[in-house]
């Protein structure tokens, strides 16, 4: 899966991590069940820029709530959200729709290097 320069298979391969997988985006009506691990890898919706979709780690689990860790962002831009909620969605969505995938952050040191 390819958007623009980043491609989503190299980056699990570098980061050594799990994709969440689409079945966790399914709506659950009986008792909700949080389906996601700690280290997943998804697409999120910065509530902060709604307009940005991000590439994100899954920090911590809390319930049915999910801490959404940006990549390449510190720890302090961080957010809570509902494993439901339509802010998330799988690897590979923004490219689906044709959305920009804003990818991590890189220090100007990497940039430079």
């Amino acid at each position: 899966m390819v958007q623009g320069d980043f491609e989503w298979e190299r980056y699990l391969l570098e980061t050594n991590s799990t994709y969440a997988p689409q079945e966790n985006f399914q709506i659950i009506k009986d008792k909700i069940t949080n389906p996601f691990s700690v280290g997943m890898k998804i697409e999120a919706v910065d509530m902060m820029a709604p307009h940005l979709v991000c590439v994100a780690t899954i920090a911590q689990i809390a319930d049915n709530l999910i801490r959404v860790h940006f990549d390449g962002w510190s720890d302090d831009f961080e957010q809570w959200i509902d494993c439901q909620s339509t802010n998330i969605y799988p690897i590979g969505w923004c490219e689906l729709v044709g959305y920009k995938l804003e990818p991590p952050k890189q220090s100007e040191q990497e940039n430079s290097g």
